[in-house]
């Protein structure tokens, strides 16, 4: 049976049987430019190349959480294919967080001034009528 290391970040990892190859890829922690090296051979290769056995084998598993913790032992998250460290991800948040605040204290004076432009208008027709 063959053993398989993998180049995830700078450092290979494994050996990995082809199962746990294939756990990987179905988890979506290993993509086509991922590199692979068989035990003995010295040789790196583009995951690509094993990808017609991985597919062969993602059609035939149903749907399952994932549960290989590459991920969480990295640190690294992966959201609709983007792959991010945990900290580079909060960072973000955090950006975001602090980009909305503008946009909700523009909102606010937009709405107070349309709120103050209707309240005048109610109050105008209200003095208008007791005349």
């Amino acid at each position: 049976m063959d053993k398989y290391y993998i180049q995830l970040g700078e450092e290979p990892s494994g050996p990995y049987t082809f199962k746990q190859l294939k756990s990987m890829w179905l988890h979506g922690n290993l993509t086509v430019e991922n590199l692979y090296m068989t035990e003995g051979s010295g040789e790196w290769s583009r995951l690509a190349d094993l990808l017609v056995q991985l597919e062969e084998e993602k059609k035939e598993l149903p749907f399952q959480m994932p549960t290989n913790m590459h991920s969480v032992v990295s640190g690294e998250v992966r959201v609709s294919d983007v792959k991010m460290k945990f900290t580079s991800m909060v960072v973000f948040m955090l950006k975001w967080t602090i980009a909305a605040i503008p946009a909700a204290i523009i909102l606010s004076i937009l709405f107070s001034i349309i709120f103050y432009l209707f309240w005048t208008y109610y109050l105008a027709a209200q003095f208008a009528g007791k005349q």
